[in-house]
């Protein structure tokens, strides 16, 4: 009976001990992971019982999550700034508060308490957790351009575990990845512009799948002389490449009163007939007091009496007022011509130029138009 109730005890405390082993060695690779990666949350919750845990590891406070859970960080922040003691406090109590909302799951909330932690003072840890956010998210684009970003930085601090971690997770990313590709089966220009989401998108992408995130994107393409095309397109979730054709950018139909210079043209245009018939009640003027002159025996050379006299440089003084108006009125036609027709009306036509100038002299006065085309 004793020798069975020993074996008994023998094979309970071997079962035991077995399991106690086994639990112990399960959450070794988290833990070595979790460490690696600066977490110590989850290098806490993954430690085996009795295992020796770190002091930055300890669950129970913020205050001994210490500064370096966001890794080595950079010596300038986003503008470029030395970073503030300030900002130095509000990135970390950013990022704790970050990681403790994605622990919660919430990970709507955490992602813009990373994206400020980073602005404030960038550091590996912090990139590497808003990867992670990304991800959770479904942002696989963001997240895996960070995970990149951080292996990179790894790279050149010498860290080799960090580095093959971030390239680990960007791997397991990218075949999840929604692309986007914009075509564009025209013979385009040279000024053609494309834009995504107000990002240029130069000619070498056109046609390539880019990574993106899903949801909602705004596609823009523009030229000079061209009508303005733009569309949405809504990217899904699941991994694949959505296509977009841009299509031939129709000639711009232009206001005919468009622009300034048609409309300063107008204005000439509205002056110079004005003027001219100014000139035309002036000449009437003329004429009339010419006649009246003649009528008190007046002739071209001489007149017979001071009433004559006087019609006759009325005459000649309204005739004057003539001469000067119908001139500028011309000169009001004139240009109101070259601004609507000869001006250039768009960009495409820049290499248009026009000169107008007056030219006198004692005898004569005339109106010069210069211009290349």
């Amino acid at each position: 009976m004793n020798r069975t109730m020993a074996q008994r005890s023998s094979s309970s405390s071997f079962h035991e001990g077995l399991s106690r082993r086994s639990r112990s060695r399960v959450p070794v690779a988290w833990f070595t992971a979790a460490s690696i990666l600066g977490s110590p949350v989850l290098a806490a919750a993954a430690a085996p019982e009795g295992a020796a845990r770190p002091a930055s590891a300890a669950p129970a406070s913020s205050a001994s999550r210490s500064s370096s859970d966001r890794g080595e960080r950079d010596p300038r922040n986003a503008q470029g700034a030395e970073p503030s003691p300030a900002d130095r406090a509000a990135a970390q109590a950013l990022f704790e508060e970050g990681r403790d909302l994605m622990e919660q799951g919430r990970s709507a909330d955490a992602c813009p308490r990373f994206e400020e932690s980073e602005r404030l003072e960038p550091g590996l840890g912090t990139r590497f957790h808003l990867a992670t956010c990304y991800e959770s998210l479904g942002k696989l684009a963001s997240a895996h351009a960070l995970f990149l970003d951080v292996a990179a930085e790894a790279s050149q601090r010498k860290q080799a575990e960090r580095e093959k971690v971030a390239r680990e997770r960007a791997r397991s990313v990218e075949p999840r990845m929604s692309r986007l590709a914009i075509d564009v089966p025209f013979a385009s220009s040279p000024a053609l512009r494309i834009e995504r989401d107000g990002a240029l998108v130069g000619s070498a992408q056109w046609g390539l799948p880019v990574p993106i995130d899903p949801g909602v994107h705004r596609i823009n393409a523009s030229a000079p002389g061209r009508d303005a095309w733009v569309a949405e397109v809504n990217v899904p979730s699941d991994a694949g490449v959505l296509r977009v054709n841009v299509p031939p950018l129709a000639e711009h139909s232009q206001p005919f009163f468009e622009p300034l210079s048609r409309k300063i043209g107008l204005a000439a245009l509205g002056l110079g007939a004005g003027t001219i018939a100014l000139g035309g009640v002036f000449a009437a003027q003329a004429i009339s007091k010419k006649n009246a002159s003649n009528r008190e025996g007046c002739t071209d050379q001489t007149c017979s009496n001071a009433a004559g006299l006087s019609l006759r440089r009325e005459a000649i003084a309204a005739g004057d007022r003539a001469t000067w108006a119908m001139g500028i009125g011309l000169v009001g036609i004139g240009a109101a011509a070259a601004l609507f027709w000869v001006w250039p009306t768009s960009e495409d036509d820049g290499e248009t130029e026009v000169e107008l100038s007056p030219v006198a002299d004692l005898q004569s006065a005339s109106l010069r138009l210069n211009g290349r085309f």
